[in-house]
C-alpha cells in the first residue's frame, strides 16, 4: 500500500506540474552542484536537441568585448559529443589570435559560469589534458598545439543577458556532458577488471 501511495503521489504531483504548464522538477541529491557532471541526470532533451540548443544560443552569445578586445566565435559545432569551436581574438591594433578547440563531452567533468568585472565565461573542464587547442597569432605566425584540462567561452555580446546565458549553458553543457558519459559507458566492453 506505501509504494502505491509513493507512485500515486509523484503522479499526482507531476499531473499538477503538467497542468500548470510547468516541468516536474528532476531530483538531485542535495550534495550534486549544479556544475558536477558525475551526479547529473540524463533525464530530459535528447543529446541532438541538447547540442543545437548549444549550438544556437553560442552562436547568438558568445563573444563580445573583454577590455580592448574583440572575441568571436565560429564553426561551432557538437558533432559526436564533441564540442569543437573558433576563437578569434582581435585587439584592433596589430595583433590578432586565433584558438581552435576540440573539447570531448564525454570526458568533462564540470562546467562553471562566472564573471570578472563585466566579462561572463562559461568554462568546461576535464580530469586529464583532454582539451585540444591549436593557437595562431599574426606575430610568430605559426601553429602551435597544446592540450588543456579547460576551455572558456566568452559570453558577452551587447543586449543580452549575461548572467542568464551563463547559467542557462552551463546547464545545457552540463546535460550534453551526462549524456555523453553515459553513452561512451555503454560503449565500453563490461570486463570484471
Amino acid at each position: 500500500m506505501r509504494v502505491f501511495c509513493t507512485v500515486f503521489f509523484l503522479l499526482m504531483a507531476e499531473a499538477a506540474c503538467f497542468a500548470q504548464g510547468q516541468q516536474p522538477q528532476q531530483s538531485h541529491p542535495s550534495s550534486c552542484p549544479p556544475d558536477k557532471i558525475a551526479c547529473a541526470t540524463t533525464e530530459g532533451p535528447t543529446y541532438q536537441q541538447t547540442a543545437d540548443w548549444i549550438v544556437a544560443t553560442l552562436s547568438n552569445v558568445a563573444g563580445g568585448t573583454d577590455g580592448q578586445i574583440q572575441i568571436t566565435y565560429d564553426h561551432i559545432s557538437m558533432d559526436g559529443c564533441r564540442l569543437t569551436f573558433e576563437e578569434e581574438d582581435d585587439t584592433g591594433g596589430d595583433y590578432r589570435s586565433f584558438f581552435s578547440y576540440v573539447v570531448p563531452m564525454a570526458e568533462a567533468i564540470r562546467v562553471d559560469s562566472s564573471y570578472l568585472k563585466d566579462t561572463h565565461f562559461v568554462t568546461l573542464a576535464t580530469s586529464t589534458t583532454a582539451i585540444a587547442q591549436q593557437h595562431w597569432d599574426n606575430r610568430t605566425n605559426g601553429v602551435h598545439e597544446e592540450n588543456f584540462n579547460d576551455a572558456q567561452v566568452f559570453v558577452g555580446k551587447p543586449g543580452i543577458d549575461f548572467q542568464e546565458y551563463t547559467t542557462r549553458l552551463q546547464k545545457a553543457f552540463v546535460h550534453a556532458a551526462a549524456l555523453c558519459r553515459a553513452q561512451a559507458a555503454q560503449q565500453k566492453p563490461n570486463e570484471p577488471f
